[in-house]
């Protein structure tokens, strides 16, 4: 029975965070309709550092997931802004997502 608890437990925990990642693709997507494939890279790093930072710099596990999660968002901020932001002078990243969406080259604005 104990076995059974343990597995239940991990199942849940698992299915929770894939529901965080499934409402993080589907926030992105209704904002952008685009999907930001990088997402979960940047939520595996975080979930990484936390761990590192709970084991090797004995920090509290309150202490870990607040510290890695606002530094994960914050370079997820950053790195978002770098690689999807258009060519220098453009006022919007409207016409990247737009082609990027219809699977066209950045910058090329003819259609198929």
């Amino acid at each position: 029975m104990e076995l059974f608890i343990q597995q239940l437990v991990s199942g849940i925990s698992i299915g929770a965070i894939y529901s965080l990642l499934a409402v993080g693709y589907a926030l992105v997507y209704s904002v952008y309709n685009f999907t930001n494939w990088a997402f979960d890279g940047f939520m595996a790093f975080g979930a990484f550092m936390a761990f590192t930072g709970i084991t090797s710099l004995f920090m509290p596990f309150w202490l870990a997931a607040l510290f890695f999660n606002y530094s994960d968002c914050y370079s997820f901020s950053k790195h978002g802004k770098a690689g999807l932001q258009p060519a220098a002078g453009a006022q919007s990243a409207a016409p990247l997502y737009d082609d990027l969406r219809h699977g066209r080259e950045p910058g090329n604005r003819q259609h198929h």
